[in-house]
């Protein structure tokens, strides 16, 4: 964190928090805030392959109190360091979740043009991941909506996760998670 910006005392609070945490609780914190993946950060935090009991202990950490206020804390130190603020990234979130070809290509007669980038808006350009000539020609890929949709669902809490578990003496786990693209 910056060295001239103050730390307010829920801050500080949240601060000592997270540095008197089990270095592998920290090292969860790390790692899910790279790509909010749970199951992936619980496997690299406690060297540990990702399984069902990674998933399910990952969404054990992030049911408790401690670590979801040092997650935030993490994600706002991130947001300090970047020229980005929250609204930007909504904003950005929701404009992938409109996106659309539409001004970025033009059909007629079953003809397809992809207008010249110096056509393009910043916004346009921002949504295109990948444009790739292939043998019946050229090939573009939007940034997935899905994941905008997803991120926005979760920043916003319409999005939960469902875990069950149930049985005597054997464990079964029933794991109802979206499915998301790989």
């Amino acid at each position: 964190m910056n060295p001239e910006i103050k730390l307010t005392e829920e801050e500080a609070s949240i601060q000592q928090i997270y540095e008197e945490m089990h270095p592998r609780h920290k090292n969860f914190i790390k790692e899910y805030i790279i790509d909010f993946n749970k199951t992936r950060a619980y496997a690299k935090a406690f060297a540990r392959k990702k399984d069902a009991i990674s998933r399910a202990s990952s969404s054990r950490l992030l049911t408790n109190v401690n670590i979801r206020k040092a997650i935030k804390y993490e994600i706002k130190k991130k947001f300090d360091n970047l020229d980005l603020s929250v609204e930007e990234v909504i904003k950005r979130l929701t404009m992938i979740m409109r996106s659309s070809l539409e001004g970025i290509v033009e059909w007629e007669s079953g003809k397809i043009k992809i207008k010249d980038s110096k056509e393009l808006t910043e916004e346009q350009k921002w949504l295109i991941s990948e444009i790739a000539e292939t043998k019946e020609g050229l090939k573009i890929k939007l940034v997935s909506k899905d994941k905008g949709i997803e991120l926005l669902m979760k920043h916003f809490g319409l999005l939960t996760e469902k875990i069950e578990h149930s049985g005597d003496t054997e464990a079964k786990v029933h794991i109802y998670l979206p499915k998301k693209d790989e």
